[in-house]
Protein backbone atom coordinates (compact mmCIF):
# COMPACT_ATOMS: atom_id res chain seq x y z
CA UNK A 1 0.00 0.00 0.00
CA UNK A 2 1.26 3.47 -0.85
CA UNK A 3 1.35 6.15 1.80
CA UNK A 4 -0.14 9.48 0.75
CA UNK A 5 2.37 12.23 1.45
CA UNK A 6 1.26 15.69 2.55
CA UNK A 7 1.29 18.18 -0.31
CA UNK A 8 1.85 21.90 0.07
CA UNK A 9 -0.51 24.04 -1.95
CA UNK A 10 0.84 26.85 -4.16
CA UNK A 11 0.77 30.31 -2.59
CA UNK A 12 -0.93 32.87 -4.80
CA UNK A 13 1.26 35.98 -5.05
CA UNK A 14 -0.43 37.86 -7.93
CA UNK A 15 -3.75 37.56 -9.76
CA UNK A 16 -4.41 40.28 -12.34
CA UNK A 17 -7.10 40.05 -15.02
CA UNK A 18 -7.77 42.45 -17.91
CA UNK A 19 -5.81 45.42 -16.53
CA UNK A 20 -3.51 48.05 -17.95
CA UNK A 21 -4.46 49.51 -21.30
CA UNK A 22 -3.64 53.22 -21.49
CA UNK A 23 -2.11 53.13 -17.99
CA UNK A 24 0.58 50.55 -18.91
CA UNK A 25 3.39 51.63 -21.20
CA UNK A 26 6.62 50.04 -22.38
CA UNK A 27 9.09 49.59 -19.56
CA UNK A 28 6.58 50.22 -16.76
CA UNK A 29 6.90 47.92 -13.76
CA UNK A 30 3.66 45.95 -14.01
CA UNK A 31 3.22 45.19 -10.31
CA UNK A 32 4.25 48.70 -9.25
CA UNK A 33 1.67 50.17 -11.68
CA UNK A 34 -1.21 47.72 -11.32
CA UNK A 35 -0.80 45.95 -7.95
CA UNK A 36 0.86 46.59 -4.61
CA UNK A 37 4.44 46.41 -5.90
CA UNK A 38 7.22 43.86 -6.24
CA UNK A 39 6.77 40.42 -4.71
CA UNK A 40 9.09 38.30 -2.58
CA UNK A 41 9.12 34.63 -1.71
CA UNK A 42 7.28 33.63 1.47
CA UNK A 43 9.53 30.66 2.12
CA UNK A 44 12.75 30.90 0.09
CA UNK A 45 14.31 29.29 -1.74
CA UNK A 46 11.24 28.60 -3.84
CA UNK A 47 9.95 28.85 -7.39
CA UNK A 48 7.50 31.28 -8.97
CA UNK A 49 5.18 29.81 -11.60
CA UNK A 50 4.06 32.64 -13.88
CA UNK A 51 1.09 32.52 -16.25
CA UNK A 52 0.79 35.52 -18.56
CA UNK A 53 -1.24 36.66 -21.55
CA UNK A 54 -1.03 40.12 -23.12
CA UNK A 55 -3.27 41.84 -25.67
CA UNK A 56 -0.37 42.85 -27.92
CA UNK A 57 2.61 40.81 -29.06
CA UNK A 58 5.69 41.78 -27.10
CA UNK A 59 8.52 40.79 -24.81
CA UNK A 60 7.83 39.89 -21.17
CA UNK A 61 10.54 40.32 -18.54
CA UNK A 62 11.10 39.74 -14.86
CA UNK A 63 12.85 42.51 -12.96
CA UNK A 64 14.98 40.74 -10.36
CA UNK A 65 16.24 43.05 -7.61
CA UNK A 66 18.81 41.90 -5.09
CA UNK A 67 20.83 44.23 -2.84
CA UNK A 68 19.52 47.32 -4.72
CA UNK A 69 20.77 45.97 -8.07
CA UNK A 70 18.09 45.21 -10.67
CA UNK A 71 18.52 42.88 -13.63
CA UNK A 72 16.00 42.37 -16.46
CA UNK A 73 15.47 38.70 -17.27
CA UNK A 74 13.64 38.23 -20.57
CA UNK A 75 11.42 35.18 -20.90
CA UNK A 76 10.80 33.19 -24.10
CA UNK A 77 14.37 33.42 -25.38
CA UNK A 78 14.01 37.20 -25.92
CA UNK A 79 11.27 36.54 -28.49
CA UNK A 80 7.88 38.29 -28.56
CA UNK A 81 4.99 36.52 -26.89
CA UNK A 82 2.06 36.20 -29.32
CA UNK A 83 -0.92 38.43 -28.63
CA UNK A 84 -3.78 36.89 -26.64
CA UNK A 85 -1.88 33.64 -26.09
CA UNK A 86 -1.13 32.05 -22.72
CA UNK A 87 2.43 31.33 -21.60
CA UNK A 88 3.68 29.66 -18.44
CA UNK A 89 7.17 30.28 -17.09
CA UNK A 90 9.02 29.27 -13.94
CA UNK A 91 11.84 31.02 -12.12
CA UNK A 92 13.79 30.28 -8.97
CA UNK A 93 13.59 32.86 -6.20
CA UNK A 94 16.07 33.24 -3.36
CA UNK A 95 15.88 34.91 0.03
CA UNK A 96 16.86 38.47 -0.90
CA UNK A 97 15.14 38.58 -4.30
CA UNK A 98 12.24 40.87 -5.11
CA UNK A 99 10.43 40.42 -8.41
CA UNK A 100 8.41 42.72 -10.64
CA UNK A 101 7.59 42.33 -14.32
CA UNK A 102 7.66 44.55 -17.39
CA UNK A 103 6.73 44.41 -21.06
CA UNK A 104 7.74 46.46 -24.08
CA UNK A 105 4.53 47.77 -25.70
CA UNK A 106 2.60 51.05 -25.28
CA UNK A 107 -1.02 50.81 -24.06
CA UNK A 108 -0.62 47.11 -23.28
CA UNK A 109 -3.46 45.21 -21.60
CA UNK A 110 -2.52 42.34 -19.34
CA UNK A 111 -5.21 39.75 -20.07
CA UNK A 112 -3.99 37.61 -17.20
CA UNK A 113 -0.98 37.55 -14.89
CA UNK A 114 -0.99 34.90 -12.20
CA UNK A 115 2.05 34.18 -10.06
CA UNK A 116 2.12 31.23 -7.67
CA UNK A 117 4.90 30.42 -5.25
CA UNK A 118 5.79 26.75 -5.32
CA UNK A 119 7.69 25.70 -2.22
CA UNK A 120 10.92 23.79 -2.83
CA UNK A 121 10.61 20.07 -2.41
CA UNK A 122 6.96 20.06 -3.55
CA UNK A 123 7.35 20.47 -7.32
Amino acid sequence: MYQKLPCAQPIEKVALFNVGGSSLDAGDSILAELASGAIVASSPPSMFRIMVSMSKAGKFKAQLTQDSTTKDLTFNNDTNLAADSVYIFEMLVNEDDSIDFEQDQTDQTINVLIVQEILMGTQ
